[in-house]
């Protein structure tokens, strides 16, 4: 996507409630300083607008005393991908896998996990997986992969990982 198209994006949907539209330059005219002003004035209430966000919550339901309602700065959301090391299974066959969180990213309560498989040679038998989290922890997580039919594969398992920051 071009810049242009993206910051138009951006103008709109910024603009929906805030402000007017910035008119769009033809092809080949020249920007001015006062084009180049509502650009800069836009882009500034936009940027104060996203900073104010930091004072918005989000409910964390990982707690087993309830709920917490922690502002957004304290909430970090990872994405990751663990490679299964498995070319071939059998019907049954489980691989234990694990993933440590980096060193910045340690939580102070278990996090809240999605995983979900990947089939990447998109193989008969790599279709019929499962995915179990077995033990989640403030540094990390393991888990395990069923195979439920068998054949050649390769399997990997994504990772979204929210939790509040350590």
């Amino acid at each position: 996507m071009k810049l242009k198209e993206h910051l138009t994006r951006v103008w709109l949907w910024y603009n929906r409630s805030t402000m007017s539209n910035i008119p769009l330059p033809e092809r080949g005219q020249p920007l001015d300083v006062t084009y180049i002003n509502q650009m800069a004035i836009a882009i500034n209430n936009l940027a104060s607008i996203a900073t104010t966000t930091s004072n918005k919550t989000i409910t964390l339901a990982n707690n087993p005393s309830g709920p917490l309602q922690l502002g957004i700065n304290e909430v970090r959301i990872l994405a990751s991908y663990v490679s299964v090391p498995v070319t071939s299974a059998t019907l049954g066959q489980e691989q234990v896998f694990a993933i440590n969180y980096p060193g910045s990213l340690q939580f102070k309560t278990p996090p809240i996990i999605i995983a979900t498989p990947v089939n990447i040679n998109n193989t008969p038998a790599g279709k019929n997986v499962a995915v179990v989290l077995n033990d989640i922890t403030a540094s990390g997580a393991q888990g395990t992969v069923k195979f439920n039919s068998s054949g050649d594969l390769a399997i990997g398992v994504n990772l979204l990982i929210i939790g509040q920051l350590n």
